[in-house]
């Protein structure tokens, strides 16, 4: 009779702390990150929907282990602690946070050639292409039909509005 009087409030804590249980559905992941793909966009000049498209759909909205435990939401590929842990063993990087997986992504997009000629444009689908073209993903065009399908069926060009009030001003 104790043991079950004990077990059955640790089974309830178990599962609440369980990963399954902080699993995030689509709309909390853009309600939790757009803030930060916003941010990257007034800094950067790439619009959020592209940021936060990619992230949505190379993280599964937050619920990949790289996104868990490496805090990588864009499957960038680089260096990682935990295979010294022995918890999981894989090819992509650890970032510190998320602000951090955002800001090297947007980073890497800026040290690109085509950077220069789409800063401050707002046509998700050209950046996505050139983004493509530049080998970011291997699944070919399949890649940008996904987060273009993502920026709207979430409308995540929502996003955009500010960096298109912005170049009306500075155009």
């Amino acid at each position: 009779m104790g043991r079950t009087k004990l077990f059955f409030p640790l089974l309830f804590i178990w599962i609440l702390n369980s990963p399954a249980s902080a699993r995030l559905n689509p709309k909390q992941y853009i309600h939790k990150f757009a803030p930060l793909a916003i941010h990257r966009m007034h800094i950067y000049q790439i619009p959020a929907s592209v940021i936060l498209g990619v992230a949505f759909l190379e993280s599964g909205y937050g619920n990949s282990k790289n996104a868990i435990l490496l805090h990588n939401h864009f499957g960038l590929v680089g260096q990682n602690n935990l295979r010294k842990t022995g918890r999981y063993r894989s090819v992509y990087k650890q970032f510190k946070n998320d602000t951090f997986s955002f800001d090297y992504f947007s980073r890497t997009l800026v040290s690109k050639k085509y950077y220069p000629k789409l800063k401050g444009k707002l046509y998700y689908k050209v950046w996505l292409a050139n983004i493509h073209n530049h080998h970011y993903a291997k699944s070919k065009l399949l890649w940008v039909r996904r987060i273009a399908s993502i920026i709207r069926k979430y409308h995540l060009y929502r996003f955009d509005i500010d960096l298109r009030k912005k170049n009306r001003i500075n155009g």
